[in-house]
């Protein structure tokens, strides 16, 4: 495996990493969590879980449905995010495009495009803070870690390996 490949590889892991870990803080239920073998192959969206934007669901603006929108703009940008914080300087904004044009989308439904805009500038200050966190950073290395190695995890690994990460965080501080 090339050096390049390797990295792209791992930008994915925490990237997906990121999207559980904020999915699981927000009580969204992941279903699946997979990298592709080869990166540059191409995905259609490596991580599944019951609050999927499909099917019938209503979008009126009424209070409950703006708290599942917060929550699914913050799931949303939290991969890019993880992989920003992951890949310090090597960090390339193309991958994370189709995530952020998805956080518009859904934050259009209940506000002007002009606010929309803020309320993103707000989310991604609001996941810089959340992943600056030692205790979901842990759980974020712990996935991305087992998914580099296992290429998919199912419901059960990813919460396992959650708890695994605070687990791991929760023994540090006791020194």
């Amino acid at each position: 495996m090339t050096n390049s490949r390797l990295i792209d590889r791992t930008h994915a892991a925490y990237h997906e990493a990121g999207h559980a870990v904020a999915a699981w803080e927000r009580g969204i239920q992941i279903t699946s969590l997979t990298i592709p073998p080869d990166p540059g192959g191409g995905s259609d969206g490596p991580m599944r879980h019951e609050a999927e934007l499909t099917g019938d669901f209503a979008w009126d603006t009424n209070a409950e449905n703006r708290i599942r929108m917060e929550s699914l703009v913050f799931v949303t940008l939290a991969g890019p995010m993880a992989e920003k914080l992951a890949a310090h300087d090597d960090y390339d904004l193309l991958h994370s495009q189709s995530d952020r044009e998805h956080a518009i989308e859904l934050a259009a439904y209940f506000m002007s495009p002009e606010v929309t805009e803020k309320y993103l500038v707000y989310i991604d200050a609001w996941l810089e803070d959340f992943f600056a966190s030692p205790l979901q950073w842990a759980a974020v290395e712990e996935l991305a870690g087992n998914l580099l190695a296992k290429e998919k995890l199912s419901s059960e690994e990813i919460q396992k390996d959650i708890l695994i990460g605070y687990q791991k965080h929760a023994e540090l501080m006791r020194g």
